[in-house]
C-alpha cells in the first residue's frame, strides 16, 4: 500500500519479484488486463502482481539477459501509471513462490482479484475489510 503526495504529475512503477525463465518459459507469461494483473510460471516458481481496485496497469516486465545475478533471463511482474499532481493510493499486491515440476499444479495456487475479493490458497481475503482493520 503506498500513499503519494506530489506537487508534478510522475510515472511510477512498483515491481514484484523477479522470476528466472526458460527458453519455452515465455509462453506461460500472461499479462490480463480485465483483471489488472500479471502472471508468470515457469519450472522455477511462479510470480505475480495485482491491482487491487486502485489506480495501475499490471505488465510484465522482461529485463535484458544477464541483468540479474543469479539467471540469465527473468520476468518481473510491474505495474505502473502516470499520476497528476495530488494525493494518491495505490494497493498492490505482489506474490511469489518457489517452482514444482508440474506447471499445472503450480497454476492452480495462483492467486487472482475480482470483485473486490482477493483469492489466495483456498482462501477469500475481502480488501476492504483488510484496509479498514489495518
Amino acid at each position: 500500500m503506498h500513499r503519494i503526495v506530489t506537487k508534478r504529475p510522475l510515472d511510477i512503477a512498483d515491481g514484484g519479484f523477479a522470476l528466472g525463465l526458460a527458453d519455452d518459459d515465455e509462453n506461460q507469461v500472461t499479462d490480463d488486463h480485465d483483471h489488472d494483473c500479471s502472471k508468470a510460471l515457469s519450472t522455477k516458481g511462479m510470480v505475480a502482481s495485482l491491482v487491487l481496485g486502485t489506480k495501475g496497469k499490471a505488465h510484465s516486465v522482461f529485463p535484458n539477459a544477464n541483468t540479474n545475478l543469479m539467471e540469465n533471463r527473468t520476468v518481473i511482474p510491474t505495474i505502473s501509471a502516470a499520476i497528476e499532481s495530488g494525493e494518491h493510493v495505490f494497493i498492490h499486491a505482489f506474490y511469489g513462490k518457489p517452482g514444482k515440476h508440474h506447471m499445472e499444479e503450480q497454476e492452480e495456487e495462483m492467486p487472482s482479484f475480482e470483485n473486490g475479493k482477493l483469492y489466495l490458497n483456498g482462501q477469500t481475503y475481502v480488501i476492504k475489510d483488510w484496509i479498514d482493520n489495518k
